[in-house]
C-alpha cells in the first residue's frame, strides 16, 4: 500500500520531475544556445501536469531575481499527455525573460526545441509572450 501511494504521488502537480527534467537538461538535440547558457541560480523545478498552479514562491523568486539572474524549470503535460519542459530565465543580461522550450516529447506538436524572448517587467503565471 505504501509503495502504491509513493508511486501515485510521484507525478503530483508541483513536485519536481527529476527524470524528465534531467533528460531534458542533458539532451544532445538541444540547441547550442541552451547547452552553452550561463548557469544561473535556480528558482526550482516543477512538474505542473496539465494545469497545475506554479507555487507563489517560484513566481516571487523570478521577480526578485531580475538584477541577479535565475532560472525556473517547468514540465507540463499536453492534452495528449506529452511532456513539454520550459526553462524560464531572467537576469541583468536578459531583457525581460528568456525561454527555452523542449518540445521533443510532444508527438503531435513541433517535436523540437525553441527559444523565445518575453519582454516584460514582471513574471506572472502563466507567462504569455506576445
Amino acid at each position: 500500500m505504501v509503495a502504491a501511494l509513493a508511486v501515485g504521488l510521484a507525478g503530483c502537480a508541483g513536485q519536481p520531475a527529476p527524470g524528465v527534467i534531467a533528460e531534458s537538461r542533458t539532451d544532445d538535440s538541444a540547441p547550442a544556445q541552451f547547452r552553452n547558457r550561463e548557469p544561473l541560480p535556480s528558482c526550482g523545478a516543477y512538474d505542473l501536469g496539465q494545469s497545475g498552479p506554479l507555487p507563489a514562491d517560484a513566481v516571487a523568486c523570478m521577480n526578485d531575481s531580475a538584477a541577479s539572474g535565475a532560472e525556473l524549470t517547468v514540465s507540463s503535460s499536453t492534452t495528449d499527455d506529452d511532456t513539454v519542459v520550459t526553462y524560464y530565465r531572467t537576469g541583468p543580461e536578459i531583457e525581460g525573460f528568456q525561454l527555452f522550450v523542449d518540445a521533443t516529447r510532444h508527438r503531435s506538436g513541433t517535436g523540437t526545441w525553441s527559444e523565445q524572448s518575453c519582454v516584460s517587467d514582471e513574471f506572472v503565471w502563466p507567462l504569455v509572450c506576445g
